[in-house]
């Protein structure tokens, strides 16, 4: 066998590379170090970290549904997301994903790494969740590009709302809840920021100015706009006089 191969053998045995576990009911629910993995430096490589479909074993849902299928999720109640670690020699990063209810898989270059699970989820049934770690070679890339999703915000008329840029975003959407057709004169303008100042800025009602449509959208119909990199801040304003939004923003982060 190769160095690198004890190094990872070594890893494996004192590290942790797969778990399982049933949340706590409960908001604030943390499950520190869920995947832990070091190998010296010179042999920094790609590991694909592994956030598997969430798993149930029966429990009421919404709708009533007392025996809902495996990776079934009540959205509307509930957060997941996991915090990744990562990094060569203690010079890390770290950043918070969303894990979608069916899975997702992320790649990234480090000697070190470590996942810890974060949970928000008030009612049962809460899901088994399950994940693993597997050393790939330095060319794989990510399978699905991990995004992040702040708690969405309302927006009341004639206000605004900031939402700070996490580390590693590249771009970002907006999409607008629980309206199936926004009412008229509606208006949301949006504007990305550094400290007080603007750096970008779209203007226009909601739906008709064009210029905006790729920001605010029905929810699984918004295209990802590349933030600028000066950008610190996302500002959402609604200048509807009568009319709250409740507004979701999503960013797509690059993890190398």
């Amino acid at each position: 066998m190769s160095a690198l191969d004890d190094a990872l053998i070594q890893s494996a045995q004192f590290g942790r590379w797969s778990f399982t576990l049933v949340p706590t009911i409960g908001g604030g629910f943390q499950a520190a170090n869920m995947l832990n993995a070091q190998i010296p430096s010179w042999a920094t490589r790609s590991w694909s970290i592994n956030l598997n479909a969430m798993q149930y074993q029966g429990g009421i849902l919404a709708l009533g549904n007392s025996a809902p299928p495996a990776n079934q999720i009540d959205t509307q109640n509930g957060q997941y997301q996991a915090r990744i670690t990562w990094g060569v020699d203690g010079a890390l990063d770290s950043t918070i994903v969303d894990w979608p209810w069916g899975g997702c898989t992320i790649c990234v270059q480090a000697a070190q790494l470590r996942l810890d699970v974060l949970a928000n989820f008030p009612s049962d049934p809460v899901p088994l969740l399950s994940g693993f770690l597997a050393p790939v070679p330095p060319v794989q890339t990510a399978v699905t590009a991990p995004v992040f999703s702040p708690p969405a915000a309302f927006i009341a008329a004639v206000t605004q709302v900031r939402f700070v840029i996490p580390p590693r975003a590249a771009a970002y959407r907006i999409s607008v809840r629980g309206l199936a057709t926004p009412p008229a004169g509606n208006s949301l303008t949006l504007t990305e920021e550094v400290g007080a100042a603007t750096v970008v800025k779209f203007d226009g009602g909601f739906p008709e100015n064009a210029g905006i449509q790729s920001a605010f959208s029905q929810e699984n119909q918004a295209g990802y706009i590349p933030l600028v990199k000066e950008a610190e801040f996302i500002r959402v304003n609604n200048t509807s006089a009568t009319t709250g939004q409740t507004v979701l923003i999503t960013f797509l982060l690059d993890m190398g």
